[in-house]
């Protein structure tokens, strides 16, 4: 979403210039020109009301998406629909006065309206990269953001699988951004057409009336062939599809020269209509779901038509009831720095997070929407407003904005980068492995090389070695992906959305091969779970839990790594995990499918069934340790163990660590006796089987095992 444009003071026929209708308005002034009811017109509050609607309604969605405001996200609708009118206005009152539209002078001053708040907002993304992010924030922060400066992220989003709605890891800082892009891009082609129109037709011709209509058709009808039930991704995201909303307000704008806004405004009947389409406007925010497909074949036109009525009826006098319902200072006052509101509401909501604050629900929603309206008011006086006035037209100012913007630039393009570097080598090259105790490597101790998800990657990186003694692991670039498991294809929801996995995750076998072969450890062991619980589409079709495919795609998945982890017939240990928790933050909450212990169960059973009469194959069941009175719990013995309900902590890692290396010590130890009888080379170890007898249980059920433990 964004809100870009300029205070309210729309130039009827006969007006002058856009360029001195916004100046005008900058300065507070009305603006008097006549109409073809030869009323005054000037600033309309009303519009700024309906422009705090909107902004709210997105400030309550993004605070939590399944509250009390679910169709939140559709106060952007509002504001296309806004911002198609006021431009399109300004734009044919300019034309027909002068003849033509000043491209040069338009595209200035938008640049000047929307970019400095944004420039901030990108310093502020880089100080957070570098301070408080999450290593999994930072994976495409610095392409987000060069996307939204560039204003194409709806495409950049809508084509590397970043779903608006969907956030299986972390949200982008700029998820919020794709409407900036698709606003901007608006304001780049639609003054060359109307400039096209109104040489070709003239600005008051049916036939530009007509050919806004069949957009707005076109649009919708473009939405609803695109639209793909598992992924609205390119859907919700592309301009041509939205743009019905924009057009929808170009239309109205149209139309508005044309009639007596005020006459027609007066009618009660009008007016009770405007009050019935903003209660229809609020049943939309407050009922309407996000995964509801239907909104993609007539749904956002209905909104958007709602949104014509509700900007159409506050447009006109303001005299009325209606208008001055929407003309509260409350919401006049919201609506003034309402880009700013919500530019900056995003990144600061990222910042005040549950976890980092120890608030929720009503309190944390107070705190982030004081922190917000306190920054995004600081920038409309401090920044917004100064620019807007024109003290970038002083040579000393203007040079020291544009040095200060590009030093912020710069810092957000460091910022990302070494933060991003950083993460990028903890995360998926496992190269910053804490080392083992000096000597433990010649103590007998086996090497061991752990491969998985990001749940053996937070394992792994906390290993204790106060508590383990028996083996240690070594580094080993892409032995632990982020975000990847064994079964590959793309990712589906229980909304039945698609979400797709990074490229990257369908290349283990290679990966994992070249690591074995590289590192040579003494065994290997392996924990996924947490992405094989999901459905998965594979060459077009949809993989669904309970199916006998989605059964036979994980079986032939999970032995494809068994085959290939025990290859040489080296030993491999399968960490169990029995169950995922709720979050401590609930907006760290896991993806319904991992607290489905039926999913949890089919996995752990086919991964029982995949080790069954191998010889070389343990399985080692974490249920003493992460679910040990069959409850799941957060905390054991007062220890949390996983914070937000997958990874684990670092306490809850080094009790992990304390069972395995108790359940795997008898068979690090033969497995290094073998080693050293065969004088440690691959041959001879390729031709030793690991001890003949059974181990000991770990807790796994006997029924449908192989061996159960490692010791």
């Amino acid at each position: 979403m964004s809100i870009t444009d300029e205070k309210h003071s729309l130039p009827p026929l006969g007006s002058r210039s856009s360029a001195d209708v916004e100046a005008s308005a900058a300065s507070g002034r009305a603006v008097t020109v006549e109409s073809p009811s030869r009323r005054r017109y000037g600033y309309r509050p009303a519009l700024d009301g309906l422009r705090a609607i909107a902004v709210l309604a997105v400030l309550f969605y993004h605070h939590d998406p399944r509250g009390f405001a679910p169709g939140g996200f559709l106060g952007v609708d509002l504001f296309f629909v806004l911002s198609g009118f006021l431009i399109t206005t300004l734009l044919l009152a300019e034309h027909e006065q002068t003849g033509r539209v000043d491209l040069r002078d338009f595209w200035y001053r938008r640049a000047r309206r929307l970019l400095p708040a944004l420039v901030l907002v990108l310093f502020f993304v880089g100080v957070y990269a570098w301070v408080w992010a999450e290593p999994n924030e930072l994976e495409n922060l610095r392409a987000d953001g060069l996307a939204t400066l560039f204003y194409v992220s709806n495409w950049w989003f809508a084509y590397s699988g970043q779903s608006y709605f969907e956030q299986f890891a972390n949200p982008s800082l700029f998820r919020h951004t794709w409407s900036l892009g698709i606003e901007e891009q608006f304001y780049i082609v639609w003054p060359l057409l109307i400039s096209l129109a109104g040489a070709v037709w003239g600005v008051r011709s049916r036939r530009l009336g007509v050919a806004l209509a069949s957009g707005v058709v076109a649009s919708a009808l473009a939405m609803a062939a695109i639209v793909d039930p598992g992924d609205f991704n390119r859907a919700y995201y592309g301009t041509d599809t939205r743009a019905q909303a924009l057009l929808l307000g170009a239309l109205m704008a149209w139309w508005w020269r044309r009639i007596d806004v005020d006459r027609i405004v007066a009618d009660s009947r009008l007016q009770a209509l405007a009050i019935l389409g903003l209660g229809v406007f609020a049943a939309f925010v407050l009922f309407v779901d996000d995964s509801e497909a239907w909104m993609y074949r007539g749904g956002f036109l209905l909104v958007a038509v709602t949104s014509a009525l509700v900007i159409f009826a506050a447009s006109g006098r303001q005299d009325t009831v209606y208008a001055r319902m929407l003309s509260a200072s409350p919401l006049v006052g919201t609506g003034l720095i309402s880009y700013g509101l919500y530019i900056w509401h995003w990144p600061v909501y990222r910042v005040l997070t549950q976890s980092r604050t120890g608030l929720e629900g009503p309190a944390l929603l107070a705190l982030r929407l004081a922190a917000v309206f306190l920054v995004a008011g600081l920038s409309f006086v401090l920044v917004e407003q100064p620019i807007r006035r024109g003290v970038l037209r002083l040579p000393e100012m203007r040079r020291m904005g544009f040095a200060g913007a590009g030093v912020m630039l710069v810092f957000f393009l460091a910022g990302t980068t070494l933060a991003a570097g950083s993460s990028d080598r903890v995360l998926d090259e496992d190269s910053q492995l804490p080392p083992p105790p000096q000597g433990l490597a010649h103590s007998g101790a086996a090497p061991v090389v752990l491969f998985g998800d990001s749940t053996a990657f937070t394992l792994g990186m906390q290993v204790d070695y106060r508590v383990v003694s028996s083996l240690y692991l070594v580094r080993s670039e892409g032995a632990t992906r982020l975000g990847c498991g064994v079964a590959r294809g793309q990712l589906v929801n229980s909304e039945g959305r698609i979400v797709d996995q990074k490229e990257v995750c369908f290349e283990w076998p290679q990966t994992w091969g070249r690591v074995v072969e590289e590192k040579d450890p003494a065994f290997t062991m392996l924990m996924v779970g947490a992405w094989e619980v999901m459905d998965r589409r594979v060459e077009g079709r949809v993989l669904r839990f309970g199916t006998t495919e989605w059964e036979e795609h994980l079986r032939s998945e999970m032995t494809r790594a068994v085959d290939l982890l025990t290859r040489g017939r080296r030993p491999l240990v399968i960490l169990v995990t029995p169950c995922y928790t709720d979050a401590v933050d609930p907006e760290r909450q896991p993806q319904p499918e991992r607290l489905d212990r039926r999913r949890i169960d089919a996995v752990n059973r086919i991964q029982r069934e995949v080790a069954s009469g191998r010889p070389d194959v343990f399985l080692l069941d974490l249920a003493p340790v992460l679910d040990p009175d069959g409850t799941c719990p957060q905390r054991v013995d007062g220890v949390l163990l996983r914070d937000d309900g997958v990874h684990f902590t670092k306490a809850g890692a080094s009790r992990v660590w304390r069972y395995v290396d108790r359940e795997v010590a008898g068979l690090a130890a033969r497995v290094m006796q073998a080693r050293s009888r065969a004088g440690n080379t691959p041959a001879s170890r390729g031709s030793q089987q690991p001890g003949s007898t059974a181990p000991q249980s770990a807790g796994v059920p006997q029924s449908g095992r192989a061996r159960t433990g490692a010791s």
